[in-house]
């Protein structure tokens, strides 16, 4: 399935349409922020950052990025995100749209979220600047079970968390199996896909990643998959769990079950 810029997107199993849209939006910080910007932003912290604070969290970006050799890569955050009537068929849609930022930018906004704290506005306005990445959260399946990933943070995630990057988008189009594919081949190893259906929408609380949940079916065994070699599998993850999806019941026509299941593992769960 490709998903068409500026076009339609059908989703089988989701209750409306969705339009996304590449727009010419973009946020790229490199040594300031504009105090415009920064009162912008400051109307969504809880304590205000001045251009001392700001500057501090730069500088030590910087040397983060030099001490590790980090790349900083391109890729697309959320700008706006809308429900809305199609003014040509009277549908319900979803109109999404991106704006191209960067690694170093994205690093710095969460470290002002993770330093400031962000009030409750935020989930309401949702100005763009908060929100610099938008990807996928991929739930590999097989025989009802699926594969939850323990994070080297020692955080519970899906099967795999990849954000959409500019390289993505060919001629306009966002082809949903082959960023699987690119997804999967990085942080769990060659697999063969069988098919896969878009979910619910997603939203990280703690540092305002965004996107949409995918469950990806897999004729390879799950606990090949656990052992197959991945370029990233050792770099982001410390372990990762099967769980039996049979033990949790599933709601008539929902799209969040995963998400759902998810939550209630890491509730239910410690991990030290």
């Amino acid at each position: 399935m490709n998903v068409i810029f500026l076009e339609y997107l059908f989703i089988q199993n989701y209750k409306k349409d969705i339009k996304i849209i590449k727009s010419d939006e973009k946020f790229i910080i490199s040594d300031k922020i504009p105090q415009k910007l920064l009162d912008q932003i400051n109307d969504h912290l809880k304590t205000p950052a001045t251009q001392k604070d700001i500057a501090q969290i730069i500088q030590t970006t910087k040397e983060e990025f030099l001490s590790k050799n980090l790349f900083n890569g391109k890729k697309l955050g959320l700008y706006s995100f809308v429900s809305k009537r199609s003014p040509k068929s009277e549908k319900q849609i979803i109109e999404i749209k991106l704006f191209k930022t960067d690694y170093f930018t994205h690093k710095i906004m969460k470290k002002i979220i993770q330093n400031h704290k962000i009030k409750n506005s935020v989930f309401i306005d949702r100005p763009y600047f908060f929100f610099t990445a938008f990807g996928l959260n991929i739930f590999l399946t097989k025989n009802n079970k699926t594969i939850l990933t323990l994070r080297k943070n020692k955080k519970l995630s899906p099967t795999v968390s990849e954000g959409i990057i500019p390289s993505d988008i060919k001629e306009g189009f966002l082809n949903i199996e082959k960023l699987i594919q690119r997804a999967l081949m990085e942080e769990i190893g060659p697999i063969h896909i069988e098919n896969y259906k878009l979910l619910d929408f997603f939203l990280v609380k703690t540092n305002l990643d965004f996107g949409l949940s995918v469950e990806v079916s897999t004729k390879t065994k799950l606990k090949e998959c656990i052992y197959l070699p991945a370029k990233d599998k050792a770099k982001e993850s410390a372990g990762h769990l099967i769980i039996n999806l049979k033990k949790y019941k599933k709601k008539e026509d929902s799209v969040s079950y995963l998400t759902d299941i998810l939550r209630s593992y890491i509730l239910r769960k410690k991990f030290y």
